[in-house]
């Protein structure tokens, strides 16, 4: 019996001094019938110079740049990735974190052994300080669906990027595959889409087969990035969801995503993106007045106000009054 091919998709830019110590946890893996597609985002430094040593050596190993026509940005790498790979089975890494020896091998026998699942979930621990360390993740493995998207929408993540292995007649299901035009929200907003797919199936299995390494000067945000990429992401769960689910089950969650991202990430700004974000929440998801006025003074807290004298006590009462105790959950 013939083993599943499982093809490996790193996006990366400019990781000539990281991207080599990836790919000595992926050639050093258990499990010998894997390709791993590269697709380089246009970096300028040595990056394809240092590839070129791996794929001269292994034949599994293919680099691509990527087109021209495709919009910037690590997800345009995956889609494009995903349009070369021939296995049956997807794992998207990242260009700077580490699998484990035997990550794969553990992640074809499980899916082996439940073959109706779509996705099946792992642990990541973390490689931080020139050590590896085991991480542990909150329990959501019986959680329901209102439930998860509650931690994704508020972001507490139940899983990221290399956690989960996909299915690919699975991931190719689901439309549009990750968006090409955010920068942020990227595996977040794919997540949502894929455990609203009608039908879904998937498990969690709380055993650690890969490493996030932490960076020691974390990136910092760009303003208007996070902004349109929050519109693009209310946009999916929008178009995921029918208005009567939006207006029930899903009602509280939606209103304290909105709600936390105008508090965190809106401030003093002014311009068309948060008109449009705010004109777009408002017009989707059915409303009271008072509900829309202490969202609306919120947002002026934000443009005239952020975080002087007692904005923290005026957001904390608004958001108070706005969520409230009762079960936000189906």
């Amino acid at each position: 019996m013939s083993k599943p091919l499982v093809s490996i998709i790193i996006p990366t830019y400019n990781r000539a001094h990281l991207v080599g110590g990836t790919l000595e946890t992926v050639v050093r893996q258990s499990y010998q019938e894997w390709e791993c597609i590269i697709v380089d985002d246009g970096s300028t430094d040595t990056t394809q110079t240092v590839l070129e040593q791996y794929i001269k050596t292994d034949r599994r190993i293919q680099y691509y740049n990527r087109p021209i026509s495709l919009l910037k940005g690590a997800n345009a790498c995956r889609n494009f990735g995903v349009s070369k790979a021939k296995g049956e089975y997807l794992i998207f890494l990242d260009s700077d974190d580490f699998l484990s020896c035997n990550c794969i091998e553990n992640r074809v026998v499980h899916f082996l052994d439940s073959p109706d699942l779509d996705f099946i979930v792992f642990s990541m621990g973390l490689y931080r300080n020139n050590k590896f360390e085991e991480y542990i993740y909150k329990d959501v493995s019986r959680f329901g669906i209102s439930e998860l998207m509650n931690e994704f929408l508020n972001r507490q993540l139940p899983w990221n990027m290399t956690r989960p292995i996909w299915k690919r007649d699975f991931f190719l299901s689901v439309k549009g595959g990750f968006n090409e035009k955010m920068q942020y929200f990227q595996d977040d907003e794919f997540n949502v889409r894929s455990i609203l797919k009608e039908g879904v199936q998937f498990k969690m299995y709380y055993v650690t087969d890969c490493y996030y390494r932490v960076a020691p000067h974390p990136k910092s945000f760009e303003p208007e990035e996070v902004k349109s990429s929050f519109y693009y992401y209310l946009q999916t769960i929008f178009s995921s969801l029918n208005r009567e689910q939006i207006n029930l089950g899903y009602r509280k969650i939606i209103i304290e995503f909105y709600y936390n991202f105008i508090r965190v990430h809106i401030k003093g700004a002014d311009g068309q993106m948060i008109d449009k974000i705010e004109k777009g929440f408002f017009a989707s998801i059915d409303m009271n007045t008072k509900e829309r006025l202490l969202l609306k003074v919120q947002l002026y807290l934000n443009k005239y106000y952020y975080n002087n004298k007692g904005y923290q006590k005026m957001s904390k009462l608004i958001k108070s009054k706005l969520i409230s105790d009762e079960s936000i959950y189906l």
